[in-house]
């Protein structure tokens, strides 16, 4: 009877654990659309004379994240990694967007894991 439980429970906590994991790269991508959605525009509140240096400085980032993306499809982890250590705008503007939407997908990482470890944790 206990090895049937703990069998159950162990499958309910790999259940958990994986309605949490995105599924594909789509599903990450996903992801990281709506943190980029959920953020205000960088360049938004730029004087127009740094509206050009701002322009220019998030494309350089945007084109950093999507390669962090594509090298990274596997794992939100791997990505948010890369895009840390990689990605970083000297503009003030973009650097603070970037933040925001690292902050924003951090918390679907946080999410996953304690939903894996609260799983995890009924098992003992």
């Amino acid at each position: 009877m206990r090895l049937s439980v703990f069998a159950f429970l162990a499958l309910v906590a790999i259940a958990a654990a994986q309605a949490q994991k995105p599924a594909n790269d789509i599903d990450i991508k996903a992801q990281i659309l709506e943190c980029h959605d959920k953020t205000e525009a960088p360049c938004k509140n730029a004087t127009d004379e740094e509206q050009q240096d701002c322009n220019s400085s998030f494309i350089t980032t945007e084109v950093c994240v999507s390669k962090c993306v594509n090298d990274s499809k596997d794992s939100l982890q791997e990505i948010l990694g890369c895009y840390k250590s990689k990605c970083k705008s000297e503009n003030k503007y973009v650097q603070t967007y970037f933040g925001k939407v690292y902050t924003c997908l951090s918390g679907i990482s946080i999410l996953a894991f304690t939903v894996a470890a609260s799983a995890l944790a009924l098992l003992l």
